[in-house]
């Protein structure tokens, strides 16, 4: 069955893990299965540095709009990267950009 999350209807909360960031939920498996798969949109309004810890999973960042550095590597909209899991990274963004993380 397909699951949907529209946009006229999302819930954006400030982010745990970047000061100055929103982020809103798109799927969630990890309620029903702790090595289940999450997706979610960030929104980082301004410029800002941003460090996230080391996660015991890997994710992926997928860049929609702006621009942002993960470290130090620029990215374009439409750029991924792909972290490991207990890896901890530092990003940037100079006029701010939504991207999406996904647990896997």
């Amino acid at each position: 069955m397909a699951t949907f999350n529209f946009a006229s209807k999302r819930d954006w909360t400030e982010s745990p893990f970047w000061r100055g960031a929103e982020r809103a939920g798109l799927y969630n498996d990890r309620p029903r299965n702790t090595n289940g798969k999450f997706t979610t949109i960030v929104r980082h309004r301004g410029s800002g540095d941003f460090s996230m810890e080391a996660l015991p999973f890997d994710y992926e960042v997928f860049l929609l709009s702006g621009d942002l550095q993960i470290e130090g590597v620029a990215m374009a909209p439409g750029d991924h990267c792909a972290i490991q899991q207990g890896e901890a990274v530092k990003g940037r963004t100079i006029d701010g950009c939504e991207h999406l993380i996904i647990a896997r």
